[in-house]
């Protein structure tokens, strides 16, 4: 009774605080151009005083062929020296003021990135919270508890070096919204954010499994990739008998302090014993679930949405450390761009023509390009993404994969989309559950692919078929011809997607944030994908 009370009163209290942001996204949508141009001269007004902006010193107002042609399109390297002379002198070098603190990107491609989250950035991000809050309770579904879980990632250890002399942030999602916001948050959370404090990466998945198993009356899962769901429990049945133990006695000792949460019940406790467990049965009430579900992560997606079909999956959108791009919006059926607050163009894959967004057209995929309060000028975000239709005049679009996602190890530039084209030419009926990865591999002079999968039906010829396929581009066949590239190897495990997160881990990466990209960019070791593949330690 309590907390639908407070459910009823935070209803109330969302409408009330979202009402101005979400009015002027509403507006907006009806009004792209208009809108963006303001967005870009308020920019300008608030960057020109920074060291990168000096581009804005005449006080003239911008319009966007003038930024166009002024303000080059620029990547994380062109910026990196900047970044690192801010973070070194604590001075306004991209940022009109100074951030308070610096996020730590760690994606599946290339080396760590930092990005300022200035006071004016994380009021964008309270606000898209917000507008999403608001439109998930105007959403219609019934929500009785209220109980969440938010992505909690804890911080390698030794991280905070890199980032040379600056502050790099915390990695819980409610640092980034305002603090009358997160007490209220803070009250419908299943695992507590002093869980953020631990370091220890097999402590930290005790302590998440067994608060998770222990909120019966979860509600609602906000995480990033949904592959991070079914290593939780991949975690929790691979040490099963110890943690009962933890869960039955409702504690966990550690060296700092004693933990505590719900004891099991004589039910759930049989559930959990169960040989097979139904996971939907465990967490009845289970809502929303919220993730990425478009690209590299649809087939985890979709095994979540049919792990709980009670529950209803809503895209994340494109939400990246860099920039909150699009959000969900349930009247327009998907993600629409966050343009009151981001200044968002593409480049068009067809003919590598820049475009503001409001010029973008049906079909068109388009690489996208970001300005931002935070310092960040027609920063390359690396992202693709195809207007899917239109809601008022606004195009809403979906993520198709990362930019430039080709593998070249000894000149066979296998790119991502074409090996994706060339599984489904070799198993026209995989299902779209299935999880899968091409992983390149390199030892001692010698380099081949291993495509590593969980479909337990696939045939003995598959391998040959894929192979075939993918030697139909002139570059992979040339490098088989010479000798270059070994044959294609074929791996089954039905865990190697939770094993690939610890090995993530163990490569720097942080939890929360890891992508299992379809073709991987970084080169493995055999004992890596022996690992993968569970033949043993790597």
């Amino acid at each position: 009774m309590l907390n639908q009370l407070v459910i009823s009163t935070i209803r109330l209290l969302s409408r009330m605080a979202s009402f101005k942001a979400r009015f002027r996204l509403v507006r907006a949508l009806r009004a792209p151009e208009l809108t963006q141009l303001q967005l870009l001269n308020q920019l300008q007004r608030k960057l020109k005083f920074t060291t990168q902006g000096q581009v804005f010193k005449s006080s003239q107002r911008l319009d966007y062929l003038s930024f166009a042609t002024t303000v080059p399109c620029v990547s994380y390297e062109q910026i990196e020296p900047l970044v690192s002379e801010q973070i070194r002198n604590e001075n306004k070098v991209i940022s009109p003021e100074m951030p308070r603190f610096y996020e730590r990107t760690s994606g599946s491609g290339g080396p760590a990135k930092f990005i300022p989250y200035t006071q004016s950035y994380l009021t964008i991000l309270s606000r898209l919270f917000l507008i999403w809050t608001d439109d998930i309770l105007r959403s219609g579904i019934n929500f009785r508890s209220g109980k969440t879980f938010l992505c909690v990632t804890p911080p390698l250890s030794g991280t905070k070096t890199d980032s040379q002399s600056g502050q790099v942030g915390s990695n819980t999602d409610v640092d980034y919204i305002a603090p009358w916001l997160r007490l209220i948050v803070e009250h419908f959370l299943v695992v507590p954010l002093a869980l953020h404090a631990v370091h220890d990466v097999q402590t930290y998945r005790d302590l998440l499994s067994l608060y998770l198993l222990a909120a019966a009356d979860l509600e609602i899962i906000s995480l990033w990739s949904p592959s991070f769901w079914p290593a939780m429990l991949d975690h929790f049945t691979e040490h099963k008998k110890r943690l009962l133990l933890h869960l039955r006695s409702g504690q966990y000792q550690t060296d700092l302090r004693l933990w505590k949460f719900a004891a099991l019940s004589q039910e759930r406790a049989r559930l959990l014993e169960a040989e097979v467990i139904s996971w939907k049965d465990v967490w009845p009430q289970l809502r929303l679930i919220s993730c990425w579900s478009e690209g590299h992560a649809s087939a985890g997606a979709e095994q979540l949405a049919r792990m709980f079909p009670q529950s209803i999956l809503q895209g994340k959108g494109l939400l990246a450390t860099e920039a909150p791009v699009s959000l969900p919006w349930t009247p327009a059926k998907g993600c629409v761009p966050y343009l009151t607050e981001v200044f968002i163009e593409g480049e068009d894959q067809a003919d590598s023509v820049i475009s503001p967004l409001w010029e973008w057209q049906l079909d068109h995929t388009y690489s996208v390009i970001v300005s931002l309060p935070n310092g960040l000028l027609r920063y390359r975000l690396g992202d693709l993404v195809r207007v899917t239709h239109f809601y008022e005049k606004t195009p809403v679009f979906a993520f198709v994969s990362r930019c430039g996602q080709i593998m070249d190890m000894v000149g066979e530039k296998l790119s991502e989309e074409f090996a994706v084209t060339a599984l489904r030419q070799a198993a026209p009926d995989l299902p779209a559950v299935t999880q899968f990865a091409f992983f390149p591999v390199q030892e001692n002079g010698i380099s081949r692919y291993v495509f590593i999968h969980d479909y337990e039906g696939m045939d003995d010829n598959f391998g040959k078929r894929l192979e075939a396929e993918l030697s139909q581009a002139h570059h992979y066949q040339l490098a088989r011809n010479l000798g270059q590239l070994l044959p294609l190897e074929v791996g089954y495990s039905a865990t190697w997607p939770g094993r690939y997160f610890t090995l993530a881990e163990r490569r720097g990466q942080q939890l929360g944030n890891i992508k299992v990209a379809l073709l991987q960019k970084q080169i493995s070791s055999p004992a890596e994908i022996q690992f993968l593949l569970h033949r043993g330690e790597s």
